[in-house]
């Protein structure tokens, strides 16, 4: 049986494309499963995608996404996600893999897919690298032009959400009391993360005012 994936990651961008083409390659329209979502998400955490996976899908099925990307942004994660499926015998069918013939006798179907699989992950990588590196090179140029003020979170000193600044004077003065990072954000309703993030910059204040008295 042949199935479809699809996945979008905002509202501007439109499915008609992927889904068209998952239609000419033969799916019924009735297993073409769709996510509107990020790429960053795992595949197993859309529920498009759980819903494919719980549609009974199993060994000799044919999968076909448009392009491999659409099953997430990660490469390491796509990797996996498509060598498990493999490894299921679900046959995998993108744009940019090759097909396994039917009558694969010496393997080398499945050995050109590795291959190309592991070029087009790494090439996925060093594009996400390359990325954060410009993000990095412009954060600097903005910060040395003065054009640069960050991020501002929620709960922060100068945030601008005023209850998010009453929140964090508040965590502050528990963690300066010796309260833990668990019972804070349980207390005030955050994430351990957020509360973490407060720790943090609390230490880093307290030892910049240290160097300072020195």
């Amino acid at each position: 049986m042949k199935f479809g994936y699809a996945r979008v990651s905002t509202e501007e961008q439109h499915l008609e494309n992927q889904i068209n083409w998952l239609i000419e390659q033969g799916v019924d329209r009735k297993n073409i499963f769709v996510d509107e979502i990020s790429g960053t998400t795992s595949p197993y955490e859309r529920d498009g995608f759980k819903s494919l996976l719980n549609a009974k899908i199993r060994q000799g099925d044919d999968l076909y996404v448009f392009k491999l990307d659409r099953l997430g942004r990660k490469a390491n994660v796509v990797e996996e996600m498509v060598r498990e499926l493999l490894n299921d015998g679900i046959i995998l069918h993108s744009k940019d893999l090759p097909d396994i013939p039917a009558n694969d006798k010496y393997g080398m179907g499945k050995l050109l897919l590795n291959v190309m699989l592991s070029v087009l992950t790494f090439q996925a990588e060093t594009e996400r690298l390359y990325m954060l590196e410009r993000q990095r090179v412009g954060i600097e140029r903005a910060k040395k032009e003065g054009r640069y003020k960050g991020k501002k979170v929620k709960y922060s000193k100068d945030s601008d959400n005023p209850q998010g600044r009453v929140i964090y004077e508040k965590v502050v003065e528990v963690l300066k009391n010796g309260g833990t990072i668990r019972g804070t954000a349980k207390k005030y309703g955050l994430g351990m993360k957020t509360v973490q993030r407060i720790k943090n910059e609390i230490k880093r204040e307290s030892e910049w005012s240290y160097n300072d008295k020195r």
